[in-house]
């Protein structure tokens, strides 16, 4: 399956439906399957990263592919995201420059996780019904996995911040 072709064609789609001018962008040094890089409007993906993932997980590679591009969408969709990211990069500061402080941390992970929820919510909206039980699937197991993954990293950041 031509990955890149079936992003822009999608991309296309939904530029012409939600009036919005995003880019497509294939990158193999991604380190996520699909990212939203808000200062260019675009959505890279890693085409190597989304086979390994839709074959682990037993789906459907285009299944997949149009459900993460769909999260990813719902990221530009995000009026909050400005504000979230602002957030997110404020704290980051403060731990950078005043050492591990519990609630600040605390408080990163929560806005990454907003950010997170709010995509997925955004994407909801756009997925075609058929999809809806597969969605609900993959939104799940996202979210899951990102609580985890925030999790380890809170606690990289207190082991490397911690004064």
């Amino acid at each position: 399956m031509d990955l890149a072709n079936f992003g822009n064609e999608l991309i296309s789609k939904i530029n012409a439906e939600l009036r919005m001018k995003l880019k497509f962008r294939s990158d193999s040094t991604i380190e996520h399957t699909a990212f939203y890089v808000s200062s260019e409007e675009c959505i890279e993906v890693n085409e190597g990263l989304l086979e390994e993932e839709a074959r682990a997980k037993n789906i459907n590679l285009k299944d997949y592919t149009y459900i993460i591009i769909s999260h990813e969408i719902g990221h530009a969709l995000d009026k909050q995201l400005p504000k979230i990211d602002t957030k997110i990069q404020r704290f980051e500061r403060i731990l950078k420059t005043q050492g591990y402080k519990e609630e600040i941390a605390n408080r990163l992970m929560m806005c990454k996780l907003e950010a997170e929820q709010n995509a997925w919510n955004h994407a909801e909206n756009i997925v075609t019904p058929k999809f809806n039980l597969l969605f609900n699937q993959i939104k799940s197991e996202s979210l899951k996995k990102s609580k985890e993954n925030f999790k380890l990293e809170k606690q990289l950041l207190k082991l490397k911040l911690k004064r």
